[in-house]
Formats: C-alpha cells, sequence, structure tokens
C-alpha cells in the first residue's frame, strides 16, 4: 500500500492567498471605518475623503517607487500612478489647485520602506484598493452625478484593465522579482490597513479659502 505524500512536498501556499487570507480583519476594519457607500453621502463628504487619499498616495507613489520600483518590471509602478487621478477629481469636487497643494501628507516614516518585503506589502494594499473601488465608483457614480471622467476617476482607477492590473500584481506578489520575507510582507500589508484606516478617518484642518 502506497504511503501518503508526507506534509513537506505540499506546494506552498501563494502569498497573494496568504495577504488575503490574514490581512481580512484589517480590510473589514478599513471598510467599516469608512463607510463609503452611505445614502446620505454628500458632495463635501466625498471630497474630503479624497484629499485624505490624495495625502496618502502623494507619499506612497514616491516612497514605494525608491524602496522596490527599480526592482519590479519596467514601468510597473508607472502605469498604476493615480495621483493625478486624485487631482482630477479634487479640482472636479471645487477644490482649487491651491488648496490641494496645501493639503498634508501622510507621515511616511509611520511605514518601514527600508524593507523591502515590507513595502511589498504595502503594493497589495493600495492595488489591492482597485477591486473595491469600483463597487465605490459605481455608487458614487449613482449618488452624486460623478462619471470617470468628472469626479470619480481615482475610484474607477483602470476602467476595464483593472482585472488585468490586478492579476499583474498577484504575480509579482506569487512570484516576486526579488528576494522576501513572506512575514515581512504580511506584517507590511497589515499596518498599511491599519494606519491607512486611522488617516483616512480623521479629519482634516480647514484648507485655505474653505472658511
Amino acid at each position: 500500500m502506497m504511503s501518503p505524500m508526507p506534509p513537506e512536498s505540499e506546494s506552498p501556499q501563494l502569498l497573494s492567498l496568504r495577504l488575503r487570507e490574514e490581512t481580512r480583519q484589517s480590510h473589514e476594519q478599513i471598510e467599516s471605518v469608512l463607510d463609503l457607500m452611505q445614502p446620505g453621502l454628500t458632495l463635501e463628504q466625498y471630497a474630503r475623503l479624497l484629499e485624505r487619499w490624495y495625502g496618502f498616495e502623494q507619499v506612497w507613489q514616491t516612497a514605494a517607487d525608491r524602496a522596490i520600483g527599480y526592482l519590479l518590471p519596467p514601468d510597473f509602478l508607472t502605469r498604476r500612478r493615480r495621483l493625478p487621478m486624485l487631482r482630477a477629481d479634487l479640482l472636479a469636487c471645487g477644490r482649487t489647485a491651491e488648496q490641494i497643494d496645501a493639503l498634508p501628507s501622510f507621515p511616511a516614516t509611520l511605514l518601514d520602506w527600508k524593507d523591502r518585503s515590507k513595502a511589498l506589502g504595502t503594493l497589495y494594499v493600495i492595488e489591492g484598493s482597485t477591486l473595491g473601488g469600483q463597487h465605490v465608483a459605481k455608487f458614487i457614480k449613482q449618488h452624486l452625478g460623478l462619471t470617470p471622467e468628472h469626479g470619480v476617476a481615482y475610484f474607477s482607477s483602470y476602467g476595464p484593465e483593472v482585472g488585468v492590473r490586478w492579476r499583474e500584481t498577484k504575480a509579482v506578489l506569487d512570484t516576486p522579482p526579488f528576494p522576501i520575507d513572506a512575514d515581512a510582507v504580511v506584517a507590511g500589508a497589515i499596518a498599511t490597513f491599519d494606519y491607512l484606516s486611522g488617516w483616512l478617518s480623521s479629519p482634516l484642518p480647514v484648507l485655505p479659502g474653505e472658511g
């Protein structure tokens, strides 16, 4: 009688699946805190959330590029820069260029950008947000009358390409182009979720000209 294969011969779990499982609680927490898709959502509340995303994306885009951008496939992060989308959305919501430039930035030092594995964990969070963003975009379009071309570009992100871009991201996570510590990737993703949850839900000071 043939004996069963030893546990050591089992295929290792894909990192993208492990991330989904082990960040589930943090993911649910940030959705609960934001509660974006609520019937009473106003344009001003939506704009204030975009301001917070702008402050985070502004830091993430630069820090991630320096930490791991040069190690990823050519133009990988360049094709995922969504800060211009946020700026366009804020302008569509009535913010001025001066007000946008005055927005506070997320404290970059909260996350460990020197650890490439942890930096990769932030990529999982940011790119994963494009999936849920499709549902948010649909709600915003219906509830506030905005469109991807006017006010809801960020949450619409890559449009019909969102599935393709996510599969590319999972491929990077599951077959990293540089040595990683999987535990550190998961830790980086959880830390990003947790800090981002606090950042997005905290109030911003009144901007110049808002009075």
